[in-house]
């Protein structure tokens, strides 16, 4: 069932006895716009927070990258997959030696939107 389906039918299904019901019926598409936009807020925070973590995860490696280390050591000392730690390092090589992380993540940003 869509959200916008399942917001109507949460509505209809309310007990007559609930005071609420007949404003949210009265209001009901601007109750469900509110319901569908809360849901957006949702996953759109979760994917700064996932975003967040990888940028991270990015300044982490640069660091690492600028004291000298290799991938395996990276990975290791991160505890993170060895080939997410490869794409990274790979991407950042054009910055070399100074790794800037802005620059890095611009550059994986870019490369993940196939740009």
């Amino acid at each position: 069932m869509l959200l916008e389906q399942a917001v109507d039918k949460a509505i209809l299904d309310m007990p007559d006895e609930f005071v609420i019901k007949g404003f949210l019926k009265e209001h009901q598409a601007e109750v469900r716009d509110m319901c569908i936009t809360e849901f957006n807020e949702i996953e759109t925070m979760q994917m700064f927070k996932k975003e967040g973590k990888e940028d991270h995860l990015i300044s982490q490696v640069c660091r690492k990258l600028r004291k000298g280390k290799d991938v395996k050591q990276i990975a290791d000392e991160l505890e993170e997959d060895e080939n997410r730690v490869k794409v990274i390092c790979d991407a950042a090589k054009e910055f070399a030696p100074d790794y800037d992380e802005n620059k890095v993540i611009g550059a994986i940003s870019q490369n993940a939107l196939g740009m």
